[in-house]
Parts: structure tokens; sequence; C-alpha cells
């Protein structure tokens, strides 16, 4: 399946990774009547995969959008943004690099490699502490399944059906997260599945704040 996949890059800016979260929120206040843009329904969050993400990698703050996602994007002029307020510091964007296509999504014959340039926040709380009663083994058993579930649901949400057997070899390292005041456990790395994932989509929980976020290797 093709998906319409539109990528904003601001390469004036260098920022850290934890200000991925301020980007979504300067937009969000930007565009409040846009659900599409901060995925929020009268003050509570929408449950599906958000076709508008938010970024920063290697630095970089990204904003992807996806199918209707990117229509959004580009019909609210956010492409066309000449400057960024974060945190009260104005920043002024002027190398902004664009991409717009039609990118393939789905399972492949091929054995893709895919790097977490985000931390994938796997766990929630119930299958957190079962995570940590499980011995390394297990451990990795558990992050297979949570990680093709992800995939499925992504699929679901974007309307496409996997009919092949996924197949997913893994290899992460836990990370620390600290998200809305709370310590948290993520985790990069690397993994291998029969699965096309364009560039730069987040998997996982807290996606639409840039946590997640594959890039093929």
């Amino acid at each position: 399946m093709n998906l319409s996949y539109l990528s904003i890059n601001y390469y004036d800016l260098n920022l850290p990774m934890r200000l991925g979260s301020k980007i979504r929120g300067y937009f969000a206040n930007k565009y409040p009547e846009s659900i599409l843009v901060h995925n929020h329904d009268n003050e509570k969050s929408v449950y599906r995969y958000p076709l508008i993400q938010y970024k920063i990698i290697d630095g970089i703050p990204v904003v992807i959008g996806l199918n209707e996602g990117s229509k959004e994007l580009m019909d609210r002029g956010i492409l066309f943004e000449n400057s960024i307020n974060i945190d009260g510091t104005k920043y002024n964007l002027d190398r902004t690099e664009i991409i717009s296509k039609e990118i393939y999504f789905g399972t492949t014959d091929k054995i893709l490699k895919y790097q977490f340039k985000t931390p994938w926040m796997a766990l929630n709380a119930k299958n957190s502490e079962i995570y940590k009663n499980l011995d390394e083994i297990d451990r990795e058993e558990l992050l297979k399944g949570v990680l093709i579930g992800n995939i499925l649901s992504m699929s679901k949400s974007l309307c496409y059906n996997v009919e092949e057997k996924l197949k997913v070899k893994i290899n992460f390292k836990e990370v620390p997260v600290k998200f809305k005041n709370q310590n948290m456990v993520g985790f990069r790395g690397e993994f291998y599945i029969n699965f096309d994932i364009p560039n730069y989509l987040g998997i996982g929980r807290n996606v639409s704040r840039g946590f997640g976020t594959v890039l093929k290797v």
C-alpha cells in the first residue's frame, strides 16, 4: 500500500530531543481547531495512529504528515512557517527542506533492518510490571510481541491489512526516559522485520511526541 508522505525538516535549528513535544505544542496552540495537528478532541487524546508527528532527529526538528495529515500540513500553510517560538525563544526558519512523495508501507519478501532514532516506549503500566519479573530470554520474547503488536496496530489505523506472518529479530538496550516528570524505561537499538516502514515514522507509545522513530539502516 502506498501512503502520501510529507516531511518538513528545519535545518536552521539544533535542539535536544526533549523539545520535540514543545514543537508539537507550538503548532497545537497556533492551530487549535485542527484535531490532526494536535491529536486531541475536546482536550482528550485521540486514540489512533497520529497522522502528524513531531520529532527531533540528530538535533533537527522534523514534522511528518501521512495521508490526511500530509494534506492538513499543506492546507494550514505549515510548510511555509518562517519562524517558530519554543519556550519563549523565537527561532527563524530560513532553511526548510520539504519532501513530498508516495511511499510504500506494508509487508515485503525481504528482511529489512531498522534503527530506533528516538527511544521506543514499548511498555505500559501492565506489561512494565510483567517485564520486570522476566529473565532475559522472556523479556526479549515479550518485546518482540509488543513490536509486532505496534506494527499491526499502526497498520490497522492506516487501513492496511497484514496478511503475512511477521518475523522479527531484535537487539535492544534499555535507556532511561523522563516523560511528564516520570522516570520510565525506553529502548534503543536495531530490529529486523519483513515489513516496510517509511523512514522517520514512529511506532509504540507517544508517537506524536517523537518517540519510537525508526530509520532503515
